[in-house]
């Protein structure tokens, strides 16, 4: 976590974005593996969760390397991988974690690339292709049971008041921050259009979108939560 923070803190000093992708790999691959062997991603107790070092190694290239233009594709390529097995490897131990609901870390993780990033990012075409890759990733690690009509919630730890005020705030639970990350990349695909000449990678983009709202809206059954994701994509759509 210190690491990353010092890295963070000096990504300026570094002009070429290849060097800061090559410092992430070396620290995040053997983070990825070690997670697979143990299982292992809470750094904090038995009463309150942190994932605060795997939130700063996933948002670190989205931050800083995303919105790059000149950057290899083949290294994209490779950073992507690596970001989504990270990702994935992180979701499924997450789970496991009792002081954290379901899909908790996907909810966590989207309002933090959501405060991170400014408005000129996603009027890049780059930068949209990238984050809609990392999207499919998380919509791929969901787990839809809480959203299903015969879902039986598990009884995980006492739940706080705020936990509770929190629900009646966000018909969406945790996947609230997500769909404003996915309205987002939405608006931005839409604006992009007017502007771009017809491209491979807008028409890849726009598949992308489709496939994400197919995925999700055929997995979830619960007529309260279809309801407010219709309310919450007519617009955008």
């Amino acid at each position: 976590d210190s690491v990353l923070n010092v890295i963070n803190q000096n990504v300026k000093l570094l002009q070429n974005k290849e060097h800061l992708w090559r410092m992430w790999s070396i620290i995040v691959t053997p983070l990825a593996e070690l997670i697979n062997q143990t299982n292992e991603v809470n750094q904090g107790d038995a009463l309150e969760h942190n994932f605060s070092a795997i939130y700063g190694a996933l948002t670190l290239p989205i931050n800083h390397i995303f919105s790059v233009q000149k950057f290899p594709v083949a290294t994209m390529k490779t950073l992507l991988k690596t970001w989504s097995e990270l990702y994935r490897v992180f979701a499924r131990c997450a789970a496991l974690v009792a002081t954290a609901e379901e899909n908790l870390c996907c909810e966590e993780l989207s309002s933090k690339i959501m405060s991170c990033l400014e408005d000129s990012s996603f009027s890049n075409l780059l930068f949209l292709d990238r984050i809609i890759h990392i999207v499919t990733v998380m919509i791929d690690c969901i787990d839809f049971s809480p959203y299903n009509i015969k879902y039986q919630p598990k009884v995980k730890s006492p739940q706080r008041p705020s936990d509770w005020s929190k629900k009646k705030k966000e018909p969406l639970g945790k996947l609230a921050s997500l769909f404003k990350l996915i309205v987002r990349v939405i608006y931005s695909f839409h604006t992009l259009s007017f502007k771009e000449v017809h491209s491979d990678t807008l028409l890849t983009v726009g598949n992308s979108i489709i496939s994400i709202l197919s995925n999700v809206l055929g997995r979830i059954s619960l007529p309260s939560m279809i309801r407010k994701i219709f309310a919450t994509l007519t617009r955008p759509l």
